[in-house]
């Protein structure tokens, strides 16, 4: 369950983008390559070059509509909530309004159709004050006033798409996925504009009966015989979740006599052809406490439980977060404090919530979203920090807690915990959440401790069968179609391989590396057979010489044979990744220094073609020369066993991979390059 639903959508944006490619396919003229008087004018034929010169100004047209639909300059939500939303407002408008131009000027040029999906996708809200806007929408209860609206610019549009839309799903140009997705992002916009009303106190005009129909439309046409594109499979559970879920009860229980019962949907949903809908009916037939638990409220009682939720809904925010973008040794001190601060205060104030009102289900997200932000109980945060940023994590033995603060949550925890776990409004992905967070915080713990010289009581025996139980209920019933949370698994088990000085003090306790692998590879995750094919992979290419070639960034041909006598470190990263790109300076240091003795650097970057004007700015940012490989297919992802990033490879003179360093910072990179360096 969740309260407020929007983010995960703005965080899916650009990668609903690439579900955009096959429209373009059917294109009257390549979008990414403008027509030259040498290749396309023909000497003769005016008609021809009446065409030549309407293509020439329908590109230069579409240009600037092309890129509005990279998202280039966005900022990342760690830059603060108000700012990111305000950004994509104005970027929404915008695109929407040069959209409408090119259409009106090139009806016939077919491209008009990928831009009307992606406005549709992520509409604007046409807030005449955007920080006004963006503040009410962070807030899951009443806003502060009601927001001013652009009426005449959003009337214009409201004029205008419904010739549009009907033209779009007309159009033997528009894919079914193309179709699914323009009809799911209409009913997904009015069911967000609806809770956004609801959390303001105001009536809606939202129409359930309207919306259960559609849903079950959708059903009708995501058959799993039916279908042409993966992100759009699960659209028609991800609605009727949305629909059944705790915010918009109140549009049942109003809305009872027009529409379908709750028990009605569902079973129509379980007849679906639509597997997703299917699963979602499944999950949902669980829940037996449908009525709204704070029904039997006054108006006062709700009010005051309102207020306590604002209170814990502002902590969980992080609009004053520190950013850590380029993170120098003070900022990310500053950046740990700040969470070690937030994350007590999280608590306290939602355990306080959860005991005064213990049938409300806005806990369930306080309590997951918590997890992420664990406090250690530091006495002094920034000592605490302090001690936390040296590596050799001898310094957290002599940082004092308050042990006192620190037994009372341990001793509520558990209690907690398994409520959370057994509450029908968990969804799946937040059951997986918290267990995964905790077991991943006490492994890093553990770490810290090993890596202190302190010793330390966690079982690695019992992460390893957390790890395969999570993996096996990636296929229950309620699981099914979710992706959210099904990465867990390889995750943890990239954590245990990366860092293994836990494991190899409990070798006698715990299974061993080769049957961890083994039962891995039969696993029902995806992403853990691919960790475990990956890593065996690796040591495969122990074995032989590794074979790599490839064209980088600048057109030159890069056959790592040809650096036999060399030894070579593969920087496998990522523009998401700020561990990545705060490597490279040191890199660049390293590769300087040694170059000259025998030493060379390739890089591979797992990002989308669009992302190539991005990676090619940081590379320029930071100086870096050696060859960079943009993988866009992924395929370093499966080849290498990569679950994240960075991963660092280090091949010697004779080709073969003798070192594989995962997810930490560069203290490794130099002795393991003097070393094969015969230094």
């Amino acid at each position: 369950m969740r309260v407020i639903y929007w983010i995960p959508r703005f965080l899916i944006a650009t990668a609903v983008m690439v579900t955009l490619i096959p429209v373009a396919k059917a294109l009257t003229v390549d979008p990414s390559t403008p027509p030259t008087p040498t290749d396309s004018k023909p000497e003769t034929s005016q008609a021809a070059d009446q065409a030549y010169k309407e293509n020439a100004a329908a590109y230069g047209a579409w240009s600037p509509v092309e890129g509005l639909l990279r998202l280039e300059g966005r900022p990342t939500p760690d830059r603060g909530m108000v700012a990111w939303l305000c950004w994509s407002e104005t970027h929404a408008r915008e695109l929407r309004a040069l959209g409408m131009v090119f259409h009106d000027e090139y009806p016939n040029d077919l491209r008009w159709l990928i831009w009307l999906r992606a406005t549709v996708n992520e509409p604007p809200r046409y807030w005449k004050d955007c920080v006004h806007g963006a503040n009410a929408m962070l807030h899951s209860t009443k806003a502060k006033g009601a927001v001013l609206i652009d009426g005449e610019a959003a009337a214009v549009w409201d004029q205008r798409y419904p010739p549009l839309r009907a033209q779009f799903l007309a159009s033997p140009a528009a894919t079914h996925d193309d179709r699914v997705s323009l009809l799911a992002n209409e009913l997904d916009h009015k069911m967000w504009q609806a809770q956004l009303v609801l959390n303001e106190g105001r009536k809606t005009n939202f129409k359930l009966r309207e919306a259960q129909q559609a849903i079950l439309e959708l059903g009708a046409e995501c058959s799993d015989a039916n279908f042409d594109g993966e992100f759009n499979w699960a659209r028609p559970r991800q609605l009727a979740d949305q629909l059944l879920s705790f915010p918009f009860h109140e549009i049942w229980r109003l809305q009872a006599d027009a529409a379908m019962t709750r028990n009605a949907f569902l079973a129509a949903m379980a007849q679906s052809v639509s597997s997703s809908l299917r699963a979602s009916a499944a999950a949902h037939a669980k829940v037996t406490d449908y009525a709204d638990p704070r029904a039997a409220q006054s108006i006062e009682e709700q009010s005051r439980a309102d207020a306590a939720w604002e209170a814990v809904d502002g902590e969980l925010r992080i609009d004053e977060r520190p950013l850590v973008s380029q993170r120098p040794e003070a900022y990310a001190d500053a950046f740990i404090a700040w969470n070690e601060v937030s994350g007590r205060h999280l608590r306290e104030l939602g355990l306080k919530f959860h005991d005064t009102y213990p049938k409300d289900p806005r806990w369930i997200e306080w309590l997951v979203t918590s997890s992420n932000r664990q406090p250690r109980y530091w006495k002094e945060p920034l000592r605490g920090a302090h001690a936390l940023m040296d590596k050799t994590y001898l310094l957290l033995g002599g940082v004092a807690v308050d042990e006192p603060a620190k037994a009372a949550w341990e001793k509520r925890y558990p209690a907690l915990r398994a409520e959370f776990l057994a509450s029908p409004w968990a969804t799946y992905k937040d059951r997986v959440n918290l267990r995964s967070e905790d077991l991943a915080e006490n492994f890093w713990n553990a770490y810290r401790s090993v890596k202190g010289g302190r010793t330390t009581d966690f079982d690695v025996g019992a992460m390893q069968t957390e790890i395969f139980a999570i993996a096996a209920e990636s296929l229950s019933s309620d699981a099914k179609d979710i992706q959210d949370g099904r990465g867990w698994p390889a995750v943890l088990a990239d954590d245990l391989f990366s860092y293994p000085e836990v494991w190899r003090l409990q070798a006698d306790k715990a299974m061993t590396k080769e049957a961890f692998l083994a039962e891995a590879k039969q696993s029902p995750s995806d992403d853990l057979r691919a960790f475990a094919i990956g890593l065996e992979r690796i040591a495969e290419y122990g074995k032989k010489p590794l074979d790599l070639h490839f064209t980088d960034l600048d057109g030159r041909e890069i056959d790592l044979e040809k650096l036999r006598g060399k030894v070579v470190m593969i920087d496998i990263w990522a523009t998401t990744c700020a561990v990545c790109i705060d490597n490279m300076p040191r890199a660049k240091e390293l590769y300087d220094e040694y170059r000259s003795k025998g030493f060379e650097a390739i890089s591979i970057a797992l990002d989308r073609e669009e992302d190539r004007q991005k990676v090619l700015r940081i590379l320029k940012k930071h100086e870096i020369q050696w060859p960079q490989f943009l993988d866009t297919k992924q395929d370093s992802i499966a080849r290498f066993g990569v679950v994240s990033v960075p991963v660092v490879l280090v091949i010697d003179r004779n080709g073969f991979i003798v070192a594989d360093i995962r997810g930490g910072g560069t203290e490794q990179f130099e002795p393991l390059i003097r070393k094969y360096l015969d230094l």
